[in-house]
């Protein structure tokens, strides 16, 4: 019924956000929201966790938030992010396991390695294939650290 509509949709990759506007955003979302909430160090850590991924960026903040919420306070603290990752890990199943699942087989091969830390030798289609989705950094390890913690957790299940 839909493919009519979608007949001439154009996919638009608008890779990650950079650093700042990560920073800016897990901070001060919107101008009414506590300059102390979220403090600097924090939001390093998110960043590092998400490398910019906007949707992992928000999961991060918005379960955050509900967390100081929930428990009447108004100050995050470090130890909330390891709280938090463990929920994201649980409700970004679906993207991670998309990511995962559409990725050639010598992809998913060279993901469980990288998660794993190791150094898999990274032929050109894999690579591209890596470097297309922004999987892939500079230094050739997973680009999103929370995407490795999740293949590590799904290969521990495994085994």
């Amino acid at each position: 019924m839909w493919s009519d509509h979608f007949i001439n949709v154009q996919e638009l990759q608008i890779g990650f956000l950079d650093k700042e506007t990560s920073l800016n955003l897990l901070k001060k979302p919107i101008d009414k929201f506590p300059d102390d909430a979220i403090s600097h160090a924090i939001a390093e850590t998110i960043f590092e966790r998400v490398n910019g991924q906007p949707y992992l960026l928000q999961l991060y903040a918005y379960l955050l938030v509900n967390e100081l919420n929930d428990a009447n306070r108004s100050q995050a603290n470090i130890e909330d992010v390891a709280y938090i990752e463990k929920l994201v890990l649980s409700q970004a199943k679906y993207y991670f396991d998309s990511i995962f699942t559409s990725a050639p087989k010598p992809v998913q091969t060279i993901l469980e390695a990288l998660a794993l830390g190791q150094t898999p030798a990274i032929d050109l289609p894999s690579r591209r294939w890596l470097k297309r989705r922004y999987l892939l950094n500079e230094q050739q390890k997973i680009a999103i650290p929370v995407l490795g913690a999740w293949i590590r957790r799904q290969y521990e299940e495994d085994f």
